[in-house]
């Protein structure tokens, strides 16, 4: 795989947010390659997820939270996730991979672990897997970070909601 791709008018620099710079192309030989990798695209955050799983590494809860990506072997329940504020809501959006199950949504309100500390997360709640939708309050007045985990039986995928101004409601 590649780290990047280039930019759209040349075709050769890096480093921009357009779509072509943020696609990369992966080569395989997996035997046991899911739904995901066939039917999604997948990024280049779907390699690490994707060789601690090859290898059977267990990653501590504390730190398989802040991984990003869908393992692209085995079993996967869930990709896409996506949140929104509005008026003192949080909203969720996810794709469901597979029919069945619940998803647990965790939320934490601090960022520790970009300086080497530990986050504390919360159960919010469960929600059905393929409703791939969930809403809920949160306090007022907002904080301005909330870093949010859906696990699901097979995997657990992350998002983030910054609120720019938390001093007042959006």
């Amino acid at each position: 795989t590649t780290d990047h791709g280039r930019d759209e008018k040349t075709g050769k620099h890096h480093g921009g947010q357009s779509e072509r710079e943020r696609a990369t192309w992966m080569v395989t030989n997996a035997k046991n390659l899911n739904g995901y990798f066939k039917a999604e695209e997948p990024g280049i955050v779907a390699v690490f997820p994707t060789l601690t799983r090859f290898l059977g590494l267990e990653i501590p809860t504390a730190r398989a939270r802040e991984i990003d990506g869908v393992p692209l072997i085995g079993a996967v329940s869930l990709a896409d996730p996506r949140a929104s504020y509005r008026k003192g809501n949080i909203k969720l959006s996810w794709k469901a991979l597979e029919a069945n199950g619940k998803v647990k949504v965790w939320v934490s309100t601090t960022n520790h672990f970009a300086t080497g500390g530990k986050d504390k997360y919360h159960l919010v709640d469960e929600a059905p897997l393929n409703e791939e939708t969930f809403r809920f309050e949160i306090q007022d007045p907002p904080t301005s970070l909330h870093k949010i985990v859906l696990e699901a039986p097979h995997n657990r995928v992350n998002t983030w909601v910054v609120l720019e101004n938390h001093d007042t409601k959006p």
